[in-house]
C-alpha cells in the first residue's frame, strides 16, 4: 500500500524442483509492481505471481536483493472455495522474514480481507493472509450449506443493519449485501433488475448503478431479457422422449437429442438400424472428430464424419451424433425485442418487438414504448388529506359554522371556533 511506480520495489521469485536450500535454484524471476489507476489515485496495487499448487516444487519470495517482505504485505494463495468443493490446494512457500510452515493451503487465513466501496481494505487485513501467523479458516460443507453468507457479527454495530445489509466483522460496520447499493443499500438492484426465472447478474458484479446489459441469469429452459420466455413449453416439444427441449434465442426452440439419436423432435433411431460394435453406441464409430458436425453409422458399418450441416452423408445412413443442433442464432437488438432461429438461408428475420410496458433495463428502472426502452413514468403524486376536522375544530359537524352558503365552494372552521368561506377553490384557507 502506498507504493509509487517509479519507486515500487521489485520481488524476487525462486523455484527449486529439488534439494531446497542446498543447490541454486531451478529458476527465478524478477517481478514487476503493478496497479490500476494512477499513482496516488488508486488502492489496487500489488504483485502477481503464477504458481503450480502441490508439493512438486519449493517457491521463495523476497524483494530483490533477498532483503524481506515488508511486514503489512498480505499474501494471498488459490482461493478456499477450491477447498471447499473439492481438495484443498497446497503449496510449498517460503517467505523472507516469516514463517509459513510446512506447506499452505488455499484455507489460509482471510480474516478482514475484504474491500469497501472504494476498494480500500481495513486495517485490520494488513499482515494477514498466508504465512502471516493466523490460523487456517474452517472448511465448509457445501452439502449441507449450499447458500453461503457472509460473515455477520451483529453485536458490532451501533443499531441494526437494514434489510438490504449485514454487519461486517472486520469494520463494525453495516456493508450492502450482494445486489444491494445506496447509503443505507436500500435500492435493490435485483429488485430493479425484475428476473422473473432467473438470478440478476448485479449479485455477482458489484457496483453502484443497475446492470444495463444482460441483467438477468436465466434459468433453463427460460430465455429472453427478463428470463420470462419459455419456448419449450409454448411449442410442446417433448424430443419423443429421447432429449431434452432447449431454447434457441428467445422465442424458438430445439430437442439436444441423446447419443444414438437424431431428428428434430428426436425421432430418429440408430439402436437396430446400425450394424457396427453389435448395435451398440457408438456403433464402432468415432464420437469425437475434429471439424465434424455430423458423425453418421451404415446399416452394415462404416462411418461418415461431415463437416458442414448441409451434407446429409451417404443415402440411407442414420445420424447417431450431431454437434450442434440449434442452429444459426440471432442476437437480439435490444432488451424491447425478442430474437430466435435464423431462417434457411442464414438470414435473421425482424425481431419481434415486446409490448409497450415490459420492463426493461437498458435504461434503469425503464418500461418498453414501441420497441425503446425508456423511464418509467414517475407516478402522480397523491395529494396529502387535510387533516380531520373532527380533530380540530370544537363541537359536532358543521362545528358552528354555516355549511349551506350557495356562493361558497371551500367551507373551513378552526379550534378557536371560527369559520371561513371562499368562493375560489384555488385559495387555501387560513393557517390551523
Amino acid at each position: 500500500r502506498g507504493l509509487a511506480s517509479a519507486s515500487a520495489p521489485r520481488l524476487l521469485l525462486e523455484v527449486w524442483e529439488t534439494g531446497f536450500g542446498s543447490v541454486p535454484p531451478t529458476a527465478s524471476q524478477l517481478v514487476g509492481f503493478h496497479q490500476i489507476g494512477s499513482d496516488g489515485h488508486t488502492d489496487k496495487q500489488g504483485y502477481s505471481v503464477p504458481v503450480v499448487p502441490g508439493r512438486g516444487h519449493t517457491y521463495r519470495l523476497s524483494l530483490e536483493g533477498g532483503s524481506p517482505l515488508p511486514a503489512d504485505w498480505i499474501i494471498e494463495f488459490s482461493d478456499p472455495v477450491v477447498g471447499n468443493r473439492w481438495a484443498r490446494d497446497e503449496l510449498q512457500l517460503v517467505v523472507e522474514g516469516r514463517e509459513c510452515g510446512e506447506v499452505v493451503t488455499s484455507a489460509h487465513d482471510r480474516r478482514f480481507i475484504w474491500a469497501d466501496s472504494n476498494s480500500r481494505l481495513g486495517e485490520d487485513a494488513w499482515g494477514g493472509g498466508a504465512c502471516g501467523g493466523g490460523a487456517d479458516m474452517a472448511a465448509v460443507e457445501c452439502e449441507t450449506t449450499p447458500d453461503l453468507q457472509a460473515t455477520e457479527c451483529p453485536d458490532l454495530c451501533l443499531g441494526a443493519c437494514g434489510p438490504g445489509s449485514f454487519c461486517e466483522c472486520g469494520s463494525a460496520s453495516c456493508q450492502c449485501r450482494p445486489g444491494f447499493v445506496g447509503e443505507d443499500c436500500e435500492l435493490d438492484l435485483c429488485g430493479a433488475a425484475r428476473c422473473e426465472h432467473g438470478v440478476c447478474s448485479a449479485t455477482y458484479l458489484g457496483g453502484e448503478v443497475p446492470v444495463s446489459q444482460a441483467a438477468c441469469v436465466c434459468e433453463a429452459p427460460w430465455s429472453g431479457p427478463l428470463c420470462d420466455q419459455n419456448p419449450c413449453a409454448l411449442s410442446g416439444r417433448a424430443c419423443s422422449g429421447h432429449g431434452r427441449c432447449v431454447a434457441v434465442g428467445d422465442i424458438d426452440a430445439a430437442c439436444e437429442c441423446d447419443v444414438g439419436y437424431s431428428g428434430d423432435n428426436c425421432e430418429d433411431s440408430c439402436f437396430g438400424f446400425c450394424e457396427g460394435n453389435a448395435g451398440v453406441y457408438p456403433f464402432g464409430c468415432a464420437t469425437d472428430v475434429a471439424g465434424a458436425v455430423k458423425y453418421l453409422c451404415g446399416p452394415t458399418g462404416g462411418c461418415s464424419y461431415p463437416s458442414s450441416p448441409e451434407d446429409d452423408g451417404p443415402g440411407g445412413w442414420c445420424v447417431y451424433k450431431t454437434e450442434t443442433q440449434s442452429g444459426c442464432v440471432c442476437e437480439r437488438p435490444d432488451d424491447c425485442h425478442l430474437s430466435g432461429q435464423c431462417l434457411s438461408d442464414g438470414t435473421c428475420p425482424s425481431p419481434t418487438p415486446r409490448a409497450d410496458g415490459t420492463p426493461c433495463n437498458s435504461v434503469p428502472f425503464g418500461v418498453c414504448e414501441s420497441g425503446v426502452c425508456t423511464a418509467a413514468p414517475e407516478p402522480p403524486i397523491e395529494p396529502e388529506e387535510p387533516e380531520p376536522c373532527e380533530s380540530v375544530c370544537p363541537g359536532a359537524f358543521p362545528f358552528g359554522c354555516n355549511d349551506a352558503l350557495d356562493w361558497a365552494t371551500v367551507f373551513a372552521c378552526n379550534a378557536g371556533g371560527n369559520c371561513w368561506y371562499s368562493a375560489d377553490d384555488t385559495v387555501a384557507p387560513p393557517e390551523g
